[in-house]
């Protein structure tokens, strides 16, 4: 009978195949879930002071204070929302009704309004 080694022979190799193989210690590192020791610290610049933003400061008796300056760029946004366009400057705001008056900006500065990719807003600018 022949067939019997035959079967023996491919049987034995099925045996020793790849079906039992343990891990190769030698292989790639796998990814594992939990965080390592070797994991780079926040770089210092993260844990840096926040550097001042040039929005403007709260007003005094002459200054004008964040509250105005909010009230001046929500009459901007609804302007845009009524009139599908944004005004030219802010006295378009004042000239169309949507705010009555613009407060007084404080010396050197004046109202402009700022086109950015993300839309648009009041800021004070230098004169």
């Amino acid at each position: 009978m022949r067939i019997c080694p035959l079967v023996l022979l491919v049987a034995l190799s099925l045996a020793t195949s790849s079906c039992g193989r343990a891990k190769n210690p030698s292989g790639p590192p796998e990814a594992s879930a939990t965080p390592t020791s070797e994991m780079p610290a926040a770089p210092p610049a993260l844990n840096a002071p926040p550097t001042p933003s040039p929005q403007p400061t709260p007003g005094g008796p002459t200054g004008v204070g964040q509250a105005d300056l909010d009230a001046v760029n929500q009459a901007l946004r609804q302007y845009v929302r009524v009139k599908k366009v944004v005004p030219r400057d802010v006295q378009e705001l004042v000239s169309s009704g949507f705010v009555p008056s613009l407060p007084s900006p404080p010396a050197g500065k004046k109202y402009v309004i700022l086109l950015h990719p993300l839309g648009y807003s009041v800021v004070l600018a230098d004169q």
